[in-house]
């Protein structure tokens, strides 16, 4: 594989990251909606926000796809997304065979340790991006990446007070 078809995988496993963390994060939201308002918004605000991602990930996919050069060093970057993936799917696949019996706190756990995994590979691809302008989404990224965990605990907090 050429080190470009190399980097449109990895682009294309980023883009299916996103887009399964925003069906987990869809799916908690509808599973909820009835007995926990409050949670099944705050999880369908990011699943929503985790498609817009994952457009950015096809954007830049048809970028390096026209480029003649590299927008990235890859280096292990596609192996750590590819573990990154799994570990979304094997959590989505927990989360829906246990349905509504899952614990809100489990949930919030969950949706933490997707989002810090995501965080870390989108601050690790930005520090290897040449093009300045990519390297400002990838941080944007994982300043999104940064604002959905600050959420997330902040739900746990606010919780807790009640």
């Amino acid at each position: 594989m050429s080190e470009k078809s190399a980097m449109i995988e990895y682009l294309a496993l980023l883009k299916t990251a996103e887009k399964e963390t925003a069906d987990l994060y869809s799916y908690i939201g509808q599973t909820n909606a009835a007995a926990n308002p409050e949670l099944s918004e705050l999880f369908s605000v990011l699943a929503q926000e985790e498609l817009v991602h994952a457009k950015y990930f096809d954007m830049l996919k048809d970028f390096q796809a026209e480029s003649e050069t590299l927008i990235l060093e890859l280096g292990d970057a596609n192996e750590s997304i590819a573990a990154i993936l799994e570990d979304i799917r094997k959590k989505t696949e927990t989360i829906r065979s246990f349905g509504k019996a899952v614990a809100e706190e489990e949930l919030i756990r969950n949706a933490l340790e997707v989002e810090n995994g995501l965080m870390e590979r989108h601050g690790i691809s930005a520090i290897h991006i040449t093009d300045e302008t990519l390297r400002k989404l990838f941080q944007s990224l994982k300043f999104a990446d940064a604002e959905h965990i600050q959420r997330l605990q902040k739900y746990l907090t606010e919780r807790d007070k009640k």
